[in-house]
């Protein structure tokens, strides 16, 4: 989409391409992370190469307001996530998935801190899907930036953030017991903390969407009802919520 646009030839287009690609090696790295630190430094080396794409556009201000919008938010919601996790360490002494699985599966854990941190968690993964009600830098963002980078965050900065959603809550938070139903851990139905989430998501980003006469901003409304959409598969706690759709599979009603 880039290729022959007049928005990216005005740019400094070494520099634009190699950001872009560096951002989307960024979102494999959150993709397969396995422990915190892992996901932590993946998550803000994505957003800080979005914050630039955003920006690329030197000469439009609306470009450099979008851009600064999605940092200021983006350090807020990092600032939060990172918080979350330091309680997440405190309370099962590692960062990798496997150990923290094995110390809530004890039972020692605090419910009450391990609630915190999951809701500060949530602040940083919601942020990157844009779920509400951490969403507000995406329709400005969207409006701003280039047309191909308004794309390229809408589909692939999305989906790595709930690769990263699911590589943490499932393996970290929950185990799998009989007949494929996964059990949450540590005392905290974190299920029902994402279900209001999601419903949330679904509700505020249509009606939202329904008063834009900005096509931008209304793709950007589209987008965080989507994104309530899909953590519906995430609150199921089934490999079938989270698996892809095929067309071998028929549905089980």
């Amino acid at each position: 989409m880039s290729l022959g646009l007049e928005e990216v030839e005005r740019t400094s287009q070494g520099e634009y391409y190699g950001i872009l690609l560096s951002s989307a090696l960024g979102m494999y790295f959150m993709a397969s992370a396995s422990n915190l630190l892992m996901a932590y430094l993946s998550l803000e080396f994505v957003s800080l190469t979005s914050y630039v794409l955003t920006g690329s556009l030197r000469h439009n201000r609306r470009s450099g307001e979008a851009s600064l919008k999605y940092l200021i938010y983006g350090g807020v919601a990092s600032g939060a996530m990172i918080y979350g996790m330091s309680w997440i360490f405190g309370l099962t002494g590692s960062m990798d998935y496997a150990a923290i699985n094995a110390a809530l599966a004890s039972g020692t854990t605090s419910s009450l801190a391990l609630f915190i941190a999951i809701v500060l968690v949530l602040a940083g993964f919601g942020y990157k899907i844009s779920a509400v009600p951490f969403h507000m830098w995406a329709p400005d963002v969207y409006t701003g930036a280039p047309i191909p980078v308004t794309a390229f965050l809408s589909v692939g900065s999305k989906a790595a953030g709930f690769a990263l959603l699911l590589r943490f809550f499932y393996p970290a938070l929950s185990s799998l017991g009989e007949a494929g139903r996964w059990q949450v851990l540590g005392g905290v139905n974190w299920p029902q903390l994402i279900l209001v989430l999601c419903a949330v998501t679904m509700t505020l980003g249509n009606l939202a969407a329904l008063q834009q006469t900005n096509i931008k901003r209304l793709l950007a409304y589209s987008s965080i009802a989507h994104a309530g959409y899909m953590l519906m598969g995430l609150v199921v706690l089934s490999d079938e919520g989270c698996a892809p759709s095929s067309s071998t599979s028929s549905p089980t009603i």
